[in-house]
């Protein structure tokens, strides 16, 4: 999936990101997402913390599904879990970024359990200063198959 595809993906199926005006800089071994202040913006002029951690997310969630869904289309992809330290305000654009995880665990619990998690850190910038670091904890669950009960 390229960028724009992904950009696309995430504005029609999560439309926060559309309302956050999220833009994907990079789907690749890393997941780069960028975010506009005005749309993110609080009562004290800079981002609203919920937008840092949704973009955040977003990159986390991003990343995983780049490698489950073309190998397992109909996969299940959640937070289980997510802690955020916001170490500066941020008064401009942002950027969230996911340099990924450990992959071959993942897919090898997928194929063993039906099910995997998978921790990710995902670090906010506003330039390059770093803003915040999220600890996110990602699960992947492949749907049960269903028993066909009018056979014999």
């Amino acid at each position: 999936m390229t960028p724009a595809e992904l950009q696309g993906y995430l504005y029609e199926q999560i439309p926060l990101s559309r309302a956050m005006e999220v833009t994907v800089i990079e789907n690749g071994d890393r997941v780069i997402l960028e975010a506009a202040l005005k749309p993110n913006i609080n009562h004290r002029g800079s981002v609203f913390g919920g937008s840092e951690s949704s973009l955040a997310l977003l990159a986390g969630w991003a990343w995983l599904r780049e490698r489950v869904v073309p190998i397992y289309p109909d996969a299940n992809l959640v937070v289980a879990s997510s802690q955020m330290v916001y170490a500066k305000p941020v008064l401009g654009d942002f950027r969230a970024t996911c340099l990924g995880g450990d992959a071959v665990r993942l897919f090898d619990h997928l194929e063993r359990r039906g099910s995997a998690r998978l921790s990710l850190t995902i670090t906010l910038t506003e330039g390059d200063v770093v803003v915040a670091t999220m600890e996110g904890v990602f699960a992947a669950v492949l749907p049960r198959p269903t028993s066909d009960s009018s056979r014999p």
